[in-house]
């Protein structure tokens, strides 16, 4: 038998099913889309808003522009080429991340003298 933690693991597994496959890494002609308008530096939201405007029939084509930034930041994974991220406003190579208001370091360590 199972011991409980390795129940709930083996229940979550069966859950889960199989990794679904990135858009851009199955569609070709996405991807080179995609990296087209990357390649004139247009935002992700730019292009994503574009390609439902352009293809509304076809709603495969049909991208949230967190799908664009996972693409390029994944690498060769994603589907995108990670040079492009230059291409970004923010021009970083990789995410930056938010941290919580509790986690900051104080600015000031003493406070100021008048």
């Amino acid at each position: 038998m199972l011991a409980v933690g390795g129940l709930a693991h083996h229940r979550s597994l069966e859950r889960n099913g199989r990794p679904r496959r990135v858009k851009l890494a199955a569609d070709p002609e996405l991807k080179a889309e995609v990296q087209a308008k990357l390649a004139l530096e247009w935002s992700p939201e730019q292009i994503a808003a574009h390609l439902r405007a352009l293809w509304p029939d076809r709603p495969e084509w049909h991208l949230c522009h967190e799908t664009i930034h996972r693409a390029l930041y994944q690498g060769a994974r994603g589907g995108l080429s990670r040079t492009l991220t230059r291409k970004l406003r923010t021009g970083r190579p990789l995410r930056k991340r938010r941290r919580r208001s509790q986690q900051r370091a104080a600015r000031f360590v003493t406070p100021a003298v008048l």
